[in-house]
């Protein structure tokens, strides 16, 4: 019953919003066409290694934790430089990483500057 699992509900509203939307509509063909695409596309994922860094005994399981944030973080903000992606700013923060560990301790994050975000992460070198 949906009453008991959430996803039911969702579907369950879906579907009344779908039979009574008039303005709106689902072009099946279309929504096929995109299935088997999807399904005939073989996807290739990157590997922690290939798009952060590779995990050596000498990398904390607290420093990996920050990064992750730190990552996360930056990469729901406003990119400051036009052509800056995503890969430039994890290999910046794994530079970074190797350099000067101790700048992903919370203590240090708490006090970053400004200008520490533009030498050290949105550098213009890449």
């Amino acid at each position: 019953t949906s009453e008991s699992n959430p996803c039911e509900k969702v579907k369950e509203s879906c579907k009344r919003v779908m039979r009574n939307a008039y303005h709106v509509k689902i072009n099946q063909e279309k929504l096929q066409e995109l299935a088997t695409q999807i399904q005939e596309t073989e996807y290739k994922y990157l590997t922690w290694e290939e798009c952060h860094f590779k995990i050596t005994e000498d990398v904390t399981t607290e420093q990996i934790i920050a990064y992750v944030v730190v990552v996360d973080t930056l990469n729901f903000c406003f990119w400051p430089t036009s052509g800056f992606e995503y890969d430039n700013l994890t290999s910046n923060l794994t530079k970074l990483l190797k350099e000067d560990p101790d700048f992903f301790k919370s203590e240090r994050l708490a006090k970053v500057t400004t200008e520490d975000v533009k030498t050290k992460i949105f550098t213009e070198d890449f």
